[in-house]
């Protein structure tokens, strides 16, 4: 009895490269053995490694479990940069060097490197760790050009803002696909 197996996934990675497969007993004849194999891999052996080579190529993704400390830190951390970015635009154009902000920038950057910590302890969640350094390196990038040039513009302070608010903004939105995935699984 011929068995045909079909791959559905391999038609869609691979047109017109696609053909069935088709897996026939053979007739017992010069060279093969009498039960009509005729080489080392044969019958259900050669079907079984015929899958497992070709789920080889399948991952698993482990996704990490909704952390509501993690999304409570991504808040404090957005409350934090929006106070600073305030406290600056309250500050005269002029008068914004950089020794009037250091202790902020330290509150800040405290605030971040929690949220880095509160990302790196949970398992399988390089994406939010990313996105935590991401947010770091911005913010030291931010305070060592303010340090150098000891002054800071409005426009500059607007671009730099947005920047934090959005990496911020898509942390918040991974943490809560975390807790209500898309599709609902």
């Amino acid at each position: 009895m011929p068995v045909r197996l079909v791959f559905p996934a391999t038609r869609a990675m691979l047109p017109g490269m696609w053909r069935p497969l088709s897996i026939q007993p053979r007739q017992a004849g010069p060279g093969t053995s009498r039960t009509g194999r005729t080489g080392p891999l044969h019958g259900r052996a050669g079907a079984l490694l015929l899958l497992v080579s070709l789920a080889g190529g399948c991952t698993a993704h482990l996704a990490p479990r909704y952390d509501p400390q993690t999304a409570a830190q991504i808040a404090a951390t957005y409350k934090a940069v929006t106070k600073f970015y305030m406290h600056l635009r309250e500050t005269a154009e002029g008068q914004r060097d950089y020794a009037r902000f250091a202790s902020r920038y330290d509150d800040v950057a405290v605030e971040m490197k929690t949220l880095a910590w509160s990302a790196r302890r949970q398992a399988h969640n390089r994406a939010s760790i990313d996105m935590a350094r991401r947010v770091q390196a911005d913010w030291r990038a931010i305070e060592t050009r303010h340090r150098k040039r000891d002054r800071y513009a409005d426009a500059l302070a607007d671009v730099d803002e947005q920047r934090l608010d959005n990496l911020l903004d898509d942390m918040a939105r991974v943490e809560s696909y975390k807790r209500d995935p898309p599709g609902g699984s």
